[in-house]
């Protein structure tokens, strides 16, 4: 969405269109109420937050999701990580039809509410440059309700796995145990296939019987062939 459009074509505002969706608001039209003169070429927004309309929120902080009594190898760990949880940060886990998961800080004072860091699926981008088109209407981007919950992946681990909801044919999922340091090597991966359709359902985090940890979830609506299916990824 940078460099070219559908037709090959140089997109000689691409940097600027980023800057818009990173919030800077500089480029954004605007009239002088006094000389009329109209400046800026992209579209006008009350907030830098896009609307929050199908994504629950979910929060992590010190949750205790009962590993410790599971009887296999890794459960006599996880009484140790769930204690080390008050170290961190309390966040909070949205979707935004900005394109963007965003997690804010979710504690009292003057840094509650504060954005910790916001993840751009691959699969949205290509419609990412629609929302700095001045005669948009209204899509959905990052819609689904992601979920979250631990998982035993070599060490304990807080994982996210969040859906596009009616933005998308893609799951993803995000490593969150340091949510105060955000960095690339959180996404662990994004899924998709043909038959992935626009999943609205929350994935589950769930450890199988041969010990593997995976994401759980129905394909959703409009996949390619129209019928249902039930996945599970190694997460």
């Amino acid at each position: 969405f940078l460099n070219t459009d559908s037709s090959g074509t140089a997109d000689s505002l691409g940097s600027a269109r980023l800057d818009w969706l990173r919030g800077i608001r500089s480029q954004e039209l605007s009239t002088n109420q006094f000389t009329g003169v109209t400046t800026g070429v992209f579209r006008k927004r009350t907030t830098v937050l896009g609307d929050i309309i199908n994504s629950d929120p979910a929060f992590a902080y010190e949750e205790d999701f009962g590993y410790a009594e599971m009887g296999s190898s890794e459960a006599s760990s996880y009484a140790t990580y769930v204690s080390n949880k008050h170290s961190r940060t309390p966040a909070v886990f949205v979707g935004g039809n900005d394109g963007m998961l965003h997690a804010f800080r979710a504690e009292a004072g003057s840094s509650g509410g504060v954005e910790l860091f916001a993840y751009v699926p691959n699969a949205v981008y290509p419609n990412l440059s629609k929302l700095t088109d001045p005669g948009y209407t209204h899509h959905y981007y990052v819609d689904g309700s992601p979920t979250v919950g631990d998982a035993y992946l070599g060490g304990w681990t807080t994982v996210l796995v969040g859906s596009l909801g009616g933005g998308g044919k893609s799951i993803f999922a995000l490593n969150v145990s340091d949510v105060a340091n955000p960095s690339t090597s959180m996404v662990m991966w994004e899924f998709t296939d043909a038959d992935l359709g626009l999943t609205y359902s929350k994935p589950l985090i769930a450890r199988l019987n041969g010990g593997q940890w995976a994401a759980i979830f129905g394909n959703g609506y409009n996949s390619a062939s129209g019928r249902a299916y039930m996945y599970v990824v190694n997460l």
